[in-house]
């Protein structure tokens, strides 16, 4: 009976890429809007509510989910090469 891993490597490795992908996608999205936000001449009360939402906590969610898919990526890697390393 064959050894089974419960992953195959490859499609392990194009999951962390993406999701490192995915983390650097996120990361231009926010300094779009962050520039778009910049230049716009937008005013009042309701531009700076927004502006200082925008820069709380939209921009720190958007850190923190491009910081969280660069982590998982590593683990993803690290759970590969580990399991792959147990079998040679």
């Amino acid at each position: 009976m064959g050894l089974t891993l419960g992953l195959t490597p490859e499609e392990m490795r194009t999951l962390a890429r993406q999701f490192t992908t995915k983390a650097g996608e996120v990361r231009a999205i926010e300094a779009s809007i962050t520039n778009l936000l910049e230049g716009t001449s937008w005013t009042g009360r309701r531009a700076s509510e927004f502006r200082s939402a925008w820069n709380g906590p939209f921009r720190r969610s958007l850190a923190q989910l491009a910081e969280e898919l660069d982590k998982n990526a590593g683990y993803i890697n690290d759970v590969t090469t580990s399991t792959e390393s147990a079998l040679n």
